[in-house]
């Protein structure tokens, strides 16, 4: 019987672990709320120019992603903070510490590759949600890159990481896999809430005005500058965390 009660106080006490493990990785600190109420200022200030396409749902979205943001930048992948900055001039430390891995796969596609290449598929998703030019996936893969290049260069102006081609190709692959969800989660949509035309000639011709109004509704997408006004916000956050 103290055997099986130990084994279940065990299980037990790695449950509570793994819950506050967790906890700890979901959680926030009170800089996040700042971040929060210059987006929602923004958002605001936005709609009252454009009522017509900001509304709750593009908020929500925005939101999300903030939140997402934030805890990838201070929870998961390291960005440099204003106290670890302050800890390396009292160890008397450099700020730039370049640590560079330029050989791919040297440790071949570990738990950490997978867990970027998963990291990164929220990004793939929620921009093209918020914004039409990301519709395009030439738009989202290069958000992606540029994301992913900025994360592992402000990692050169930390002390213990180190900026790794692999990561580089492990958020490529994730957001590419994050569009295509998105793009699968579309069709879904289109095909259940269709309403099919009498004629095929019909169809192309509602096929051929789509495609023009996405084109013309990308060249004035307002919505457009809220994924790169939420990476700024967020790592500005993270960074006074």
């Amino acid at each position: 019987m103290e055997i099986i009660a130990g084994t279940v106080q065990h299980g037990e006490m790695i449950q509570l672990g793994l819950f506050e493990s967790v906890l700890g990785l979901l959680s926030v600190k009170p800089v996040f709320l700042a971040g929060l109420i210059i987006i929602g200022v923004l958002l605001a200030g936005v709609y009252r120019k454009r009522p017509d396409i900001f509304g709750l749902r593009l908020s929500v979205l925005v939101f999300v992603m903030y939140y997402y943001l934030y805890l990838m930048f201070t929870n998961v992948v390291g960005i440099p903070t204003w106290n670890e900055w302050e800890r390396m001039r009292e160890l008397g430390e450099k700020i730039l510490n370049p640590r560079l891995n330029l050989i791919p796969f040297v440790d071949g596609v570990s738990a950490g590759y997978i867990l970027n290449v998963i990291l990164f598929i929220p990004l793939g998703v929620l921009c093209p949600m918020i914004s039409r030019t990301y519709e395009c996936i030439r738009n989202t893969i290069l958000f992606g890159v540029i994301l992913s290049c900025f994360i592992e260069l402000s990692q050169l102006l930390t002390l213990y990481r180190a900026s790794d081609i692999d990561d580089l190709s492990a958020n490529l692959i994730g957001t590419v896999l994050g569009y295509l969800c998105f793009r699968m989660l579309r069709r879904l949509r289109t095909e259940h809430g269709r309403k099919y035309s009498e004629t095929h000639e019909e169809d192309k011709k509602e096929a051929v005005k789509g495609r023009r109004e996405i084109m013309s509704a990308r060249k004035r997408d307002i919505a457009a500058c809220f994924p790169v006004l939420t990476v700024v916000i967020a790592f500005g956050a993270g960074f006074f965390s």
